[in-house]
C-alpha cells in the first residue's frame, strides 16, 4: 500500500523534461559548463553581497584577497576568462560608491528630519 501511495506522488511531481544535448558534446564539455555557471553564480553572490551593508565587509575581504586557490576571487576570475585586477578594481569602486551613497542618503534623511 506505500509503495502505491508513494508512486502516486511521484506522479504528481513530474521530472522536467531533459535538456537535449548534442552527441558531439563530451561530458567534460558539459561539466565545465556547469562549472563556469557555479562559479559565475559565486561572483554574482559576491557582487550583491557588496551592495548590502551588513555582508559587504566579508565581501570586500574575498574580493580584495590575493589568495589563488581554488574557490578564491582571483581562480574564479581566471575560470571565468576574466582579468582578475580589473574586475577588482570595478567591484571594490561599486562598493565604495554605493556605500558613498548610502551614506550620503543617510545624512540628507537626518537633516531633513532635523
Amino acid at each position: 500500500m506505500q509503495l502505491v501511495s508513494h508512486q502516486k506522488s511521484l506522479s504528481r511531481h513530474p521530472m522536467p523534461p531533459m535538456r537535449h544535448v548534442p552527441a558531439e558534446l563530451d561530458n567534460r564539455t558539459l561539466d565545465n559548463e556547469n562549472a563556469r555557471r557555479l562559479w559565475a553564480a559565486v561572483l554574482e553572490r559576491a557582487i550583491l553581497d557588496l551592495q548590502e551593508r551588513t555582508t559587504r565587509t566579508e565581501a570586500v575581504a574575498w574580493v580584495s584577497s590575493n589568495r589563488r586557490g581554488v574557490g578564491s576571487f582571483q581562480w574564479i576570475c581566471q575560470q571565468l576568462d576574466m582579468d582578475p585586477p580589473s574586475v577588482k578594481q570595478a567591484l571594490l569602486a561599486m562598493a565604495t560608491s554605493r556605500c558613498l551613497s548610502r551614506r550620503g542618503e543617510m545624512g540628507e534623511e537626518s537633516t531633513s528630519e532635523a
